[in-house]
């Protein structure tokens, strides 16, 4: 019934830690991410997604050989939802190398404040990914859980 084309546009900053200790430990980022720019519709009788604003931010500590990332999210900021399902959060810990040939991960979070999960091996031809979030399909907050379950596996040189 009609075509459309999305445009986004992001921007990442990563913190200057001005030789402070703390910034240098916690390496701190902030993002704005700007999606659906405009309108993904090109006629006048197709609903296009709406436009939406993003903002995030995340540290990355270090502990010895072990890498760490927390990030924060809130998404569709200018957009009249329920403040929950604007909410994104998830902590990640990476292990260092294994006997010389695989790196893995571990991740917990929420999505919409719904339970998230994940794992990754990283090998270094194939990495194997696997997560598992919740979403909201209610139309309440709260109302009804959707699960996602998702695995990948990458080849890559």
């Amino acid at each position: 019934k009609g075509f459309g084309v999305g445009v986004d546009l992001g921007a990442k900053y990563k913190m200057h830690t001005m030789d402070n200790n703390v910034l240098e430990y916690l390496q701190p980022s902030f993002a704005f991410t700007w999606q659906d720019i405009g309108n993904t519709r090109f006629s006048n009788n197709v609903l296009g997604n709406q436009q939406s604003l993003s903002l995030g931010t995340s540290i990355h500590p270090s502990f010895g050989d072990w890498k760490s990332h927390f990030a924060f999210d809130l998404r569709q900021v200018n957009q009249k939802v329920d403040f929950t399902k604007k909410l994104y959060f998830g902590y990640e810990v990476v292990a260092p190398q294994f006997w010389g040939f695989f790196t893995p991960a571990v991740r917990i979070g929420a999505n919409q404040l719904y339970i998230a999960a994940g794992a990754t091996l990283d090998f270094k031809y194939v990495k194997l990914d696997f997560a598992t979030y919740g979403e909201e399909s209610g139309q309440v907050t709260r109302g009804k859980q959707l699960r996602h379950i998702a695995f990948n596996l990458i080849f890559g040189f």
